[in-house]
């Protein structure tokens, strides 16, 4: 007869809706964990963003006070003999046949030059001439040495 009884429970209403509101329950946890974790994966993703997005910027402030007293020092300079100081790429890292002094500007090739300029982020419109002024100009040169 219990066990007749304890059959019937599930047709009891307030036992039926118990059922469904546990149910209801643990999707809702199932839901709210699956969101948790993609949360999570969401920071994760934008704290490493934020973490390169400083080392690029210290990078970058390193190398414009680098470059600063890099185009002081050119500034200075009124023949093709003395060594130029070199400037460093936006990455803080020094350019790849970066011209020694005002003579060596003057025999860089086409295609140095056109490397020399992109690693700066510069034009490279114009002849080999305009080149050459652009890339002196943006190193301090203010005295024609090549």
């Amino acid at each position: 007869m219990a066990a007749e009884e304890c059959s019937r429970l599930p047709n009891i209403p307030a036992i039926s809706g118990a059922q469904t509101l546990v149910e209801a329950i643990d999707q809702l946890r199932n839901q709210m964990t699956e969101q948790f974790n993609t949360l999570k994966t969401a920071v994760n993703t934008l704290e490493t963003a934020v973490a390169t997005l400083q080392t690029d910027i210290t990078a970058r402030f390193n190398a414009n006070d680098i470059n600063a007293t890099a185009r002081l020092y050119n500034s200075t300079i009124n023949n093709a003999q003395t060594p130029f100081q070199p400037l460093q790429d936006r990455h803080n890292m020094p350019v790849h046949n970066f011209p020694v002094n005002g003579e060596a500007l003057s025999h860089l090739n086409r295609l140095e030059l056109q490397t020399i300029l992109r690693a700066y982020n510069l034009s490279t419109d114009g002849d080999i001439h305009e080149r050459r002024k652009r890339l002196a100009s943006y190193i301090g040169i203010v005295v024609q040495v090549f």
